[in-house]
């Protein structure tokens, strides 16, 4: 579907719904979620960690999307998220655009290379350095 939960913003809540509802599955078994119809999408994207839902969400996947969101691309980890990597290769941006990505302990990719136009950015990741 190129515009999921029937427009409606893209949240872990809707996520876990349609695997609980649709799936009949438990979203705890989730690691890796994949929105490869959406294309033009404008819906905003609101992960936000501090719900509980999809506790083990490790990958979140937009590989085929260019224009859009139109409003918000959040996920706040508020330091709980269990997530490693966020791709959106093809993300163009909108000056409407907000990206705003934090305190996600475990996050080591963030995939917006194409990403030419926002409005805000603000995206902190945790570097863990080894040094022998």
């Amino acid at each position: 579907d190129p515009e999921p939960f029937e427009g409606e913003p893209i949240t872990l809540s809707n996520v876990a719904d349609d695997i609980r509802d649709v799936l009949s599955g438990d979203p705890a078994d989730v690691t890796i979620t994949s929105f490869p119809c959406i294309t033009t999408s404008s819906q905003s994207v609101d992960f936000n960690f501090a719900s509980g839902e999809l506790p083990n969400l490790e990958e979140v996947r937009f590989a085929n999307w260019v224009t859009g969101p139109d409003n918000q691309f959040i996920f706040d980890g508020f330091g709980e998220s269990s997530l490693t990597s966020i791709y959106a290769p093809l993300l163009v941006g909108s000056s409407n655009l907000d990206v705003f990505i934090v305190d996600n302990p475990n996050l080591a990719e963030v995939n917006l290379c194409a990403l030419k136009e926002v409005g805000n950015v603000d995206v902190r990741l945790t570097l863990t350095f080894c040094i022998p």
